[in-house]
Parts: structure tokens; C-alpha cells; sequence
């Protein structure tokens, strides 16, 4: 938990159901506020991938949208490459949804091989997404949607943003 002059200002987890979470992206852009967002978010076999970005969208609000998607390489090996199908499918949904201009992809892998062994490298290439906050200064909002990120990448590059954010003077400071 972070907490700017005695203020909590991110906890740990944010749980909804379905409807909650629709409730809640209703009551935060129904200001008629326009607002230049960037929604990082998981290019993955979830069922679950595409589900804020049709939210914001059916919100019918004044927002520019901005999608980065981080695809993410588990190696050879991994079990997931068997869903391929399925990540096919959302992405190809999530381009019905938004230009894809809007769409700037992020690869990372989440291992290294070096030899006969492996070592894990993803969270640290899920902080390097974002370099410096000149990378997200122009954005009103940013949310970074977990549903089909792993936990390493979205630990890394949340715990990124915050620092980035948090190293800001208190009137450039945004809330995530």
C-alpha cells in the first residue's frame, strides 16, 4: 500500500463482480469529463480479456482510448500454446472494438534461456514497458486491467507506474 500525506491512495486489490465493476467505471465517467485514457491490458486466452475495454466503450462517454496490450512469451514449452485459438479470437474481437491504431502492442518474454537453464526475466521486462513518465504524462486516466496478465508482469509494471507517478511533483500526481 502507498500513501501520499497520510492518504491511501492504492490498496492492494480491487475485487468486483460483474456488475460492480460496471458500476463503478459508470460512476467515474459519468462526469461528462473528456478524458484521454490508456488501458494496459493482457493479450491472452482469458475469456475475461476484452471485458473493460467493452465497458468503457458502452459508456458512451467523451474518452480517447488508448490500448496498450502486452503479449507476453511464455517459452516453448508452456501449456498455453495450446489456447492459441482462443488468444486469436480476442485479439481479433479486441480489433472490432478499437482502431487498431489505438493498439500499441508491448512483447515481452517471461524467461531467458542461457544454456541448460532458465531464469525468469518478465517482471522485469513488464517494468521497462512503461520507461519514464513522459510515457504516460498526456493520459487523464490509466487502468491497468490484470484479467489476462500474469501476476509477475502486473505487480512489475504497477509497481512501476506508482513509482513513476510518485517521483512527480504533488500537482502533476495522477491516481491509478
Amino acid at each position: 500500500m502507498v500513501k501520499i500525506m497520510g492518504q491511501l491512495r492504492w490498496s492492494p486489490y480491487l475485487l468486483s463482480a460483474t456488475d460492480k465493476a460496471i458500476q463503478l467505471l459508470k460512476n467515474h465517467f459519468s462526469d461528462g469529463t473528456k478524458r484521454k485514457v490508456l488501458l494496459i491490458m493482457g493479450k491472452g486466452f482469458d475469456v475475461r480479456m476484452n471485458f473493460v475495454i467493452k465497458q468503457i466503450i458502452d459508456l458512451e462517454c467523451e474518452i480517447d482510448l488508448t490500448c496498450k496490450l502486452i503479449c507476453f512469451d511464455e517459452g516453448s514449452g508452456s501449456t498455453s500454446h495450446q489456447y492459441k485459438s482462443y488468444v486469436d479470437k480476442n485479439y481479433g474481437e479486441l480489433t472490432s472494438l478499437i482502431n487498431q491504431e489505438k493498439i500499441e502492442e508491448a512483447n515481452i518474454s517471461l524467461w531467458k534461456e542461457e544454456g541448460n537453464r532458465k531464469r525468469r526475466i518478465g517482471d522485469r521486462e513488464a517494468a521497462n514497458i512503461i520507461k519514464d513518465f513522459r510515457d504516460i504524462e498526456e493520459y487523464s486516466e490509466i487502468i491497468v486491467d490484470i484479467s489476462a496478465l500474469p501476476r509477475g508482469i502486473y505487480f512489475s509494471l504497477t509497481g512501476k507506474l506508482l513509482t513513476l507517478i510518485d517521483a512527480q511533483p504533488d500537482k502533476q500526481k495522477k491516481l491509478i
